[in-house]
């Protein structure tokens, strides 16, 4: 009989009955049985815990820390040296404030509006 001629009507008058078995007084025994198959207990054995296992994560501690300093070191050491440039007065404070406004195509408006919120 295939999979595909199973019908559910086949199955109905299956459905009440159990279609596992066991021998009658398998159960009686059972746990006594069971038990005497079983060694004794074993003994906890605490494994040898190796050098890597022991120091790992001051290893990568001490890996990540030596990472971060080299890094600086090595920004700092290749950093371009910042030129300074002197600043000039050429003109007065609202010249210098027209410009900063110009360039960032504020209008006079604009930034007293922005100012009157502080």
């Amino acid at each position: 009989m295939n999979m595909s001629e199973i019908k559910l009507n086949d199955m109905k008058p299956r459905a009440g009955r159990n279609p596992f078995t066991v021998p009658d007084g398998y159960f009686d025994h059972f746990a006594d049985e069971l038990m005497a198959k079983l060694p004794g207990q074993p003994q906890t054995v605490r494994p040898h815990a190796t050098w890597w296992h022991r120091y790992r994560y001051w290893v990568a501690t001490a890996a990540c820390v030596c990472g971060l300093v080299g890094g600086t070191v090595v920004f700092l050491y290749r950093a371009e040296p910042t030129t300074q440039v002197a600043a000039t007065h050429d003109g007065t404070t609202v010249d210098t404030f027209d410009q900063m406004t110009d360039y960032a195509m504020y209008d006079k408006g604009d930034m007293y509006a922005s100012l009157y919120d502080y």
